[in-house]
């Protein structure tokens, strides 16, 4: 049995496809899968479909939506996977721009051109800081097994009401209400 390709880990958001072809390249030793998105709009759909992803990688001066305001809408829709990080991208730094990305948590702040070992270093250092993140494991086991129970789901009957009560029993622990909620939502519109 093939083995299916990775889910993308890193998001790559540019209006330019040349930038977005040299970010790919230089994505750390080659074995990160990435998806590209011209615009900010493609990416909020991929994010809307996927929770695969951890980092995303943008260019603040985009037309339509510009990067901080991708940032902040990111922020408000996925605030449930508090690992996901953004490394922004500019070739028009500004302090307004800095300081904006700086209160949305933005993990890292590069200016264009931007040399193939800074985004590198900032790749792996943002890649380190989402696996130490206990909740992050914990997503991905979670999203593996529901990729495969949302095929039961689909055609098994008594699967569907074995799922509703391992969702009840980790309901039970407080800390994961939210989370557990946020995913069963998921589940219920992937069916």
């Amino acid at each position: 049995m093939m083995n299916a390709a990775p889910e993308p880990r890193v998001l790559l958001v540019d209006d330019e496809v040349r930038a977005l072809a040299l970010a790919e390249r230089a994505r750390v030793g080659g074995d990160i899968a990435c998806r590209l998105a011209h615009s900010a709009e493609e990416a909020l759909t991929w994010l809307r479909g996927s929770s695969q992803a951890d980092v995303v990688v943008s260019d603040i001066r985009m037309p339509v939506t510009d990067g901080i305001e991708f940032l902040s809408r990111v922020r408000d829709e996925f605030a449930s996977r508090r690992w996901l990080q953004i490394i922004l991208v500019t070739g028009h730094a500004t302090v307004d721009t800095a300081i904006a990305a700086i209160r949305l948590e933005a993990s890292d702040y590069l200016v264009k051109p931007v040399e193939r070992d800074k985004l590198v270093a900032a790749l792996t250092h943002t890649l380190a800081d989402v696996a130490a993140d206990p909740e992050h494991e914990l997503r991905h086991r979670f999203d593996g097994w529901m990729a495969q129970s949302i095929q039961r789901l689909q055609t098994d009957a008594d699967w569907q009401a074995r799922v509703a009560t391992w969702r009840d029993a980790w309901l039970d622990q407080p800390q994961w209400n939210e989370p557990i909620e946020a995913w069963w939502h998921e589940v219920m519109q992937r069916l």
